[in-house]
């Protein structure tokens, strides 16, 4: 499949690492079913190891990373016919490939890619004590939509990367799970980022959530 990337303005985007990654969308297979079997025997490391270099390696034989060139160009030969996941990359930068349903596409689709640079923000942030902790997870969610993007924050990459538009910004503590929450979380800031007007640092405050907890 031929591909091209450019920006909002039409003009090429070289050096874009542009990824196609046959889809995994097929019927999963029915379990036997396991009434009246033997427990099963337990899984050794070995085996643990082993399944996962297999799952590994399976994953790469569908996958092709290729690189726009001068031209914003690109094209993707010898793969096998079915869907393919596009998806492209470059520092401060969003990607939408065009009329593709979240970057499905099938072999032999022209594939046009829209390249949106992103607003770099500054961030601080500090917990209970003053100090800047070693990691937070940052989590944004553009006013009006579900939810958005999420960054690792660290003080040597204290910073986040949004569309222009208005976001709500938390920050929060690592140690949460599914299930269980951050035990300590910042006040949510709404932040208008604009690109022409420069950000304005973001400063949050991890503070230890209130509440009821279990022993």
């Amino acid at each position: 499949a031929f591909a091209s990337v450019v920006d909002e303005a039409g003009a090429p985007l070289a050096g874009v690492l542009v990824r196609a990654q046959q889809s995994s969308r097929t019927r999963a297979e029915r379990s036997p079913s396991v009434v009246g079997a033997a427990a099963p025997p337990e899984d050794s490391a070995e085996d643990a190891v082993r399944e996962a270099l297999e799952r590994f390696e399976a994953r790469r034989a569908g996958r092709r990373d290729l690189t726009t060139d001068a031209a914003g160009a690109f094209r993707v030969d010898g793969v096998a016919d079915g869907e393919w996941v596009i998806t492209a990359y470059l520092a401060g930068y969003e990607f939408e490939v065009r009329d593709a349903s979240y970057g499905r596409v099938t072999t032999g689709t022209a594939i046009r890619i829209v390249a949106s640079p992103l607003v770099q923000i500054p961030v601080t942030v500090v917990g209970a004590d003053g100090r800047a902790p070693e990691s937070a997870d940052i989590t944004t969610t553009p006013v009006g939509e579900r939810r958005g993007p999420s960054f690792t924050w660290t003080p040597s990459e204290a910073f986040i990367r949004l569309a222009p538009g208005r976001h709500e910004v938390t920050a929060q503590s690592r140690d949460g799970v599914i299930g269980r929450p951050a035990s300590a979380k910042s006040e949510t800031v709404e932040v208008l980022v604009s690109r022409d007007v420069a950000p304005e640092a973001l400063h949050f405050e991890l503070r230890e959530r209130s509440g009821i907890r279990g022993r």
